[in-house]
């Protein structure tokens, strides 16, 4: 395995959200695997402090979550010595967490504000056409533990913002959940949505739970995603990443995001079909899609289309069922020489007969023939309960 040329600043950071645990070992040019090692022990070991901070309602989750975090750090020593300092991050089940008590709110606006934070709001639009809360030229923005369900529209929209972190919050029946355009470092993590439903009132805007548009950085990662066939409607894309760019040494993340569901039907066109993730849509450079896990996300699994540059695609793992329109596992479309590879994939079309990857870059993709094709993976490789706010 070679090391990764991107230049990260926190390796092996640990990020610790309502009981559950979501490890990295992120990668550094000049990094040897001593001193990966020893930031990453260091790093670990904090994490089983917080750990054991923690008050759980009784010693067995707490367990439980001390294990799996010795287990994924025998993963991440083993593909330390191995030289892998891209290894990939373990995300345990999500558990331990308690819903905050929130406080109703109608639809919120805030225009030219800086340094706000806003948490602990539930909006629920009775299914109007409503934008429930919107960010005009607003910077330095947290937006935690909110509520958003019940909209025709935008659940959440940030317009000609900078430095915005929304964590933690729950989306559900919304048409779409987090609309980012002309911004710079937008963070969107550990979020959870159930259910698009959109009935055409985003206009030309299709069903996405987040699409950074016109974005300079940033990060949409740790969430967890789930439509329901039957009961979500016409969800299109589940991530976005539109003309969007990092930049050396900060790519816009795309990682360890759990998806279950998706487009089961091409609308309000034929050709307008939605996927799980798509990176790098018509423009983009530095990116990376790392460690997501999809299931049955509708078209495709992972779609790259473009001609962007410094794009990584890699350990992540993606099952499809013969249902609805599936197609392909991963696309790759445009002329670039991307990296993509260690992801595992097995994706059936509708018709039935296994369609894992399609491409048309030549020569393929960097460390394409390191991935794995007709995976041993199923639908188990997501937890029955993925959604566990609502």
């Amino acid at each position: 395995m070679t090391k990764s040329t991107k230049i990260i600043t926190s390796i092996g950071s640990a990020l610790v959200i309502g009981g559950g645990i979501a490890l990295a070992v992120l990668s550094s040019s000049n990094a040897t695997k001593d001193s990966t090692w020893s930031i990453y022990k260091k790093n670990s070991d904090s994490t089983f402090a917080q750990i054991k901070r923690q008050k759980y309602g009784n010693t067995t989750i707490q367990n439980s979550l001390l294990k799996q975090l010795l287990a994924s750090r025998v993963l991440d020593s083993t593909a330390i010595a191995n030289g892998d300092y891209s290894s990939p991050v373990v995300t345990p089940p999500d558990t331990g967490y308690h819903r905050p008590k929130y406080k109703a709110s109608g639809a919120l606006t805030f225009n030219n504000q800086s340094n706000i934070t806003i948490s602990l709001d539930s909006i629920n639009s009775g299914l109007g056409n409503v934008k429930q809360m919107v960010f005009n030229n607003c910077n330095n923005v947290h937006l935690t533990k909110c509520y958003f369900t019940n909209t025709t529209g935008y659940a959440v929209t940030f317009n000609n913002c900078n430095n915005v972190l929304m964590d933690s919050c729950f989306m559900g029946k919304v048409a779409f959940g987090v609309n980012v355009v002309n911004g710079t470092n937008i963070k969107i993590l550990s979020n959870q949505g159930l259910n698009r439903y959109d009935v055409g009132n985003t206009g030309s805007q299709y069903s996405h739970w987040v699409q950074f548009q016109n974005v300079l950085g940033g990060s949409i990662s740790y969430n967890r995603f789930e439509d329901i066939a039957g009961q979500a409607l016409h969800p299109h894309d589940g991530i976005s990443v539109y003309k969007s760019n990092g930049k050396i040494g900060d790519s816009i993340m795309v990682v360890s995001n759990l998806m279950r569901g998706g487009q089961q039907f091409a609308w309000p066109t034929s050709g307008a079909t939605g996927v799980g993730i798509t990176i790098s849509d018509v423009s983009g450079n530095y990116q990376v899609v790392r460690n997501n896990i999809l299931v049955n996300t509708g078209y495709e699994g992972i779609i790259f289309v473009s001609s962007g540059n410094s794009v990584k695609i890699d350990h992540n793992k993606i099952y499809g069922a013969p249902m609805g329109i599936s197609l392909t596992g991963i696309a790759i479309i445009g002329k670039s020489q991307i990296n993509c590879g260690y992801n595992q994939v097995l994706w059936y079309k509708a018709s039935g007969s296994v369609y894992n990857y399609w491409t048309s870059n030549s020569p393929l993709p960097i460390d394409w023939n390191k991935n794995i094709w007709n995976a041993k993976i199923d639908a188990s490789i997501l937890p029955a309960k993925l959604i566990t706010w609502q």
